[in-house]
């Protein structure tokens, strides 16, 4: 038992190492790409969302009559799809590929800064209008609750009159959904054009961490009743609570960038969009508000539980130090005695050395007497309600 006990710690000690001389590799690799060219092609720090997948392009074009779906791996190819009537979305599984991101950049006119914007996995959620081009980046929000950061992918978006141009970093079929709506002949999303695509799309990421932050408020509510039942509330350790605290500040980097980009698209709606999705981006502020608004009431309400857990710890140390204070006050009266008898002091050669010493009843009237006084301590000590 003991030599396993040591080949595991051996081993989890060469794998820390190894992670410490991995981030230090990527840190050095970071710190290469200051002062160079946008875009410049250097290797990047992998973020907590990223799953590296191959690069797919998913060309589909589409309007209230017609419905073509095309699927390549070749920038090439998929620029060349976009040719045709109606809108266009192209959906970019991957964003990994510098090589083929560039040439598809290119092919298409995206600003350099855009492309580098796309693969830069630490990208704060923001939007963006430049010439009649808007563009978003934010994430899409999984949860493993038993981890203390959120997990998801980052997803950017490009929008132009007729096409709209999606970026995931994996292949989770975030935009299901979508997809599956664009797929009914007579849907709204059909007719809508790129604009309508681009709102979906947005309101998939927007949806989807509502669901996430209601999850978190529900879970931090069943804390907070497990805190306030005096029978359960041992039950709940600190370090839960610790997590939940982390994972909560975490979503708060993520909801309330992503409420004022909504806010900045709702603003920048008639230059890119039309006047007809005023009332959708309206309903779509309001979701990331909601958002947003859960983030932080669960952050209050876990600093609220954190102080009351630190107030309970506190007052059960202060019970237990009054009750050894409340010990200690009646044995200092009866040490004092017990150490006055423990004193030489020959009877014989005074009336006035140590009473009761040579008496029969001495011992006894000693001990009831130091008993006595010990009791009417503890019972004064109960009445007043140290005890």
């Amino acid at each position: 038992m003991l030599e396993t006990g040591s080949s595991s710690g051996k081993e989890e000690y060469k794998k820390e190492q190894r992670k410490i001389h991995r981030d230090r590799d990527l840190l050095l690799e970071r710190i290469q790409r200051i002062g160079l060219p946008p875009g410049e092609d250097l290797p990047k720090i992998p973020s907590d969302f990223e799953r590296q997948c191959h690069t797919l392009f998913e060309v589909r074009r589409f309007s209230k009559d017609e419905y073509v779906e095309h699927s390549t791996d070749d920038p090439t190819e998929a620029h060349r799809l976009i040719e045709g009537s109606g809108a266009v979305w192209i959906h970019v599984t991957g964003v990994h590929s510098a090589k083929k991101l560039r040439t598809f950049g290119d092919l298409l006119g995206l600003h350099p800064l855009t492309v580098e914007d796309v693969m830069n996995l630490w990208a704060r959620p923001r939007v963006e209008v430049n010439k009649g081009e808007l563009f978003f980046t934010g994430r899409a929000v999984g949860m493993n609750f038993t981890e203390t950061q959120p997990s998801g992918q980052q997803v950017s978006l490009v929008l132009r009159e007729n096409l709209v141009i999606s970026f995931t970093e994996n292949s989770e079929d975030i935009f299901k959904g979508v997809k599956s709506r664009l797929l009914a002949k007579d849907s709204r999303i059909r007719s809508g054009g790129a604009a309508f695509i681009a709102y979906s799309l947005i309101d998939t990421l927007v949806d989807r961490l509502l669901l996430v932050t209601e999850a978190i408020e529900e879970i931090v509510v069943e804390l907070e009743d497990k805190m306030l039942d005096e029978e359960e509330q041992e039950t709940v350790p600190t370090k839960e609570i610790y997590k939940r605290k982390r994972l909560v500040l975490r979503l708060n980097r993520i909801a309330f960038p992503l409420r004022d980009a909504i806010h900045d698209l709702h603003d920048l709606c008639p230059e890119v969009m039309s006047p007809a999705m005023d009332v959708y981006l309206r309903d779509l502020l309001d979701h990331a508000r909601r958002a947003a608004e859960r983030v932080e009431h669960a952050r209050g309400m876990l600093h609220d539980l954190q102080d009351f857990h630190s107030a309970r710890q506190d007052k059960t140390i202060n019970k237990t130090m009054q009750f050894l204070t409340v010990i200690g006050t009646i044995f200092v009266p009866l040490t004092f005695v017990a150490g006055v008898y423990g004193m030489n002091f020959n009877p014989d050669k005074s009336p006035w050395n140590m009473p009761l010493l040579n008496s029969y009843w001495g011992y006894p009237l000693c001990m009831g007497g130091m008993f006595t006084f010990a009791i009417i301590m503890v019972v004064y000590f109960r009445k007043k309600g140290w005890l």
